[in-house]
C-alpha cells in the first residue's frame, strides 16, 4: 500500500483503475430493473425521447419542467444515430399515455452511464488533486463519492435516468468552481439547464459569486444565536402553515404524515434548522453588504440573469404546459420539500444516510470545520450549501444528486485535517459497501408502492419510504452513526473544544 500511496501519480493511477474496473463489473453483472421492459417509472419517459426526440419534443411537446431533463436522452439518441444503431421501438399505452419502447435505447442508456462513470472518476480525482488531501483522505473521498446506493447500485440498476449525467455536471461544476475556470461555471450551468431543474439556478449564483480567498472573520455567539432562534421561528412557521392550510394528502401513492407523531417531528425540524442556522450565521460577511458588492460580479450577473431569462422564454416556446402530463410548478416542489420532511420524525436524516452512505454522518460530525471551508470560498458557496441543506428536508435524497460532490469534497477537507485511526477508515470503507447495497437482489418489483416486495426498491426514495421500511432502514444507519460517533469523539471532535 505505501508503494503507491507514496507516489501521488501511482496513486491516481490505482484510484483510476478501480474505479474503471468498478464500472466495468457493473455494466457487465450488475443488477437491472425489470420493472415495465426494465424502463420503471421516469424511464418510460426519458426513453420515449430518445426514441424520439425530435417528435418527443418539438412535435407531441413536453412540459417546461421536462425541457429541463432532455439532455441525456438527446445525448444517447445522438450516439445511436452516430454508430447506426436502429431505433425500432414499441408502442405501448400506460397510464392514458403512449410510450415507445426500444430494447437498442436501453442498450444505450447502460453504455451511457458506463462512460459517465469513468467520467466521473476522472474528474474527481482531478478535484481531489484541486483540494490537496493527503493519500487516505484520497482514497476515503473514492469511497465516499462511489460506494453508496446511488452510484454503486442505483447507477446500473435503473439505467434509463437523468440522475448520473446530474451528478457528473455537479463534479465538473465543482471542479471548475475549485481551479476558478469561470467559463467552466458558465458553460455547466447553460449546459445543466437541460438536465437537472437546479443546476441553472445554483450554478448562477456560483458564477456571479466566484470563489473567495479570505476566510471570514466569525460573528460573536449572542449574535448567531439570535439570528439562529429568527430561522427556527421562520421553519416553524412555514411547517404550521403548510400542515394546516395547505393540502399535504399524499401524491402519487406517497407515504402519508404520520400526524400522532408529528409535533416531535416538527420540534426536530425546528431544532435542526436552528443548529445548521447557527452555524452558517457564523460569518461576518453575511452580515456585510460591503463585502457583497465586493464578491459579486456586475458584468456576470447582467450576463447569467440573460441566460435565465433567455432560458426560460426557450423552455416556454419548447414546452407545452397546457397539456401538463407530468412535472410541477416551483410552488408545488417547495411545498414536496416540507411536506415530506413531516411524514415522520427523522425523516430528513435516514433516508440520506441510507441512500448516500456514512459520508453523512462524517458530515454532521465534522459541519464546523467543513463550514468554515465553505465560507472561505465566499458568499456563492455559502449560498449553495445553505439552499441544499434547506433542500435536504425532501427526504428524497436524489433531489441532492447535483451538490453531493460538493458537500463530499469539503466534507474531507475537513476530515484532512484530523488523523484518524486505520479502524475509522476501514469501517468508513465496510459501512459504506453495507448501506450501499451492491450486494441485494432487488427484483422482482410489483404491488403496491408502499408494501414489499415494492419497497425493497422505493425505499431509497423518502417520499416512498413506508413506516415498516422505516424501522428496517433505521436501526443500521442509527448503528453507522454511532460507530463512527466512537471514532469522532477519539479523535476529540465532539468535545466542545474545536
Amino acid at each position: 500500500m505505501s508503494f503507491v500511496t507514496a507516489n501521488p501519480t501511482r496513486l491516481r493511477w490505482a484510484l483510476f483503475s478501480i474505479l474503471v474496473v468498478t464500472a466495468l463489473a457493473g455494466f457487465a453483472w450488475g443488477e437491472r430493473i425489470e420493472l415495465r421492459w426494465g424502463h420503471g417509472w421516469d424511464g418510460l419517459w426519458f426513453g420515449t425521447w430518445a426514441q424520439d426526440p425530435h417528435r418527443s419534443i418539438l412535435v407531441e411537446k413536453v412540459t417546461s419542467a421536462e425541457i429541463q431533463r432532455i439532455l441525456a436522452p438527446v445525448i444517447v439518441h445522438a450516439g445511436l444515430r452516430v454508430f447506426g444503431v436502429p431505433l425500432d421501438a414499441e408502442e405501448v399505452e400506460l397510464w392514458s399515455y403512449s410510450f415507445r419502447i426500444s430494447p437498442n435505447v436501453l442498450r444505450g442508456f447502460e453504455v451511457y452511464h458506463g462512460a459517465l462513470f469513468v467520467l466521473l472518476a476522472f474528474v474527481w480525482i482531478r478535484i481531489l488533486d484541486a483540494l490537496e488531501l493527503k493519500p487516505g483522505t484520497r482514497i476515503l473521498g473514492c469511497v465516499a463519492l462511489f460506494a453508496n446506493f446511488a452510484v454503486l447500485k442505483e447507477w446500473f440498476f435503473n439505467p434509463i435516468s437523468t440522475d448520473p449525467t446530474a451528478m457528473v455536471l455537479g463534479a465538473i461544476l465543482l471542479y471548475a468552481y475549485l481551479r476558478d475556470r469561470s467559463w467552466g461555471v458558465l458553460a455547466t450551468t447553460v449546459i445543466g439547464a437541460f438536465s437537472w431543474p437546479t443546476i441553472i439556478y445554483f450554478g448562477a449564483l456560483l458564477y456571479a459569486f466566484p470563489r473567495a480567498s479570505k476566510p471570514p472573520d466569525r460573528v460573536p455567539a449572542g449574535r448567531r444565536t439570535l439570528l439562529a432562534g429568527g430561522s427556527a421561528v421562520a421553519m416553524l412557521a412555514v411547517l404550521l402553515y403548510v400542515y394546516y392550510a395547505t393540502d399535504v394528502s399524499p401524491p402519487n401513492d406517497e407515504a402519508p404524515i404520520v400526524a400522532s407523531l408529528l409535533p416531535l417531528t416538527i420540534a426536530l425540524i425546528v431544532l435542526w434548522t436552528f443548529l445548521v442556522a447557527r452555524s452558517v450565521a457564523d460569518n461576518r460577511d453575511l452580515l456585510k453588504p460591503a463585502t457583497w458588492l465586493a464578491q459579486l460580479r456586475p458584468g456576470r450577473l447582467l450576463l447569467i440573469l440573460a441566460i435565465l431569462v433567455l432560458s426560460k422564454l426557450l423552455f416556454a416556446y419548447l414546452s407545452n404546459d397546457v397539456a401538463v402530463h407530468r412535472g410541477g410548478s416551483f410552488t408545488n416542489f417547495a411545498h414536496d420539500v416540507f411536506r415530506r420532511g413531516l411524514v415522520r420524525p427523522f425523516q430528513f436524516v435516514i433516508p440520506h444516510v441510507g441512500y448516500w452512505g456514512p459520508i453523512v454522518w462524517v458530515t454532521v460530525f465534522l459541519w464546523p470545520r467543513v463550514y468554515r471551508h465553505v465560507a472561505a470560498c465566499g458568499l456563492g458557496l455559502v449560498g449553495f450549501i445553505a439552499g441544499h441543506l434547506l433542500l435536504s428536508l425532501n427526504a428524497e435524497s436524489r433531489q441532492l444528486v447535483f451538490a453531493f460532490p460538493f458537500f463530499v469534497a469539503f466534507t474531507l477537507k475537513a476530515a484532512d485535517e484530523i488523523r484518524w485511526s486505520p479502524a475509522f477508515s476501514w469501517t468508513f470503507a465496510g459501512t459504506a459497501l453495507l448501506l450501499s447495497r451492491f450486494w441485494m437482489p432487488i427484483n422482482p418489483l410489483e404491488g403496491p408502492l408502499l408494501e414489499f416486495p415494492m419497497q425493497r426498491y422505493m425505499m431509497n426514495f423518502g417520499g416512498w419510504l413506508s413506516d415498516r421500511a422505516f424501522l428496517m432502514l433505521a436501526p443500521p444507519v442509527l448503528a453507522v452513526g454511532l460507530i463512527l460517533a466512537h471514532y469522532a469523539h477519539q479523535a476529540g471532535l465532539l468535545s466542545r473544544r474545536r
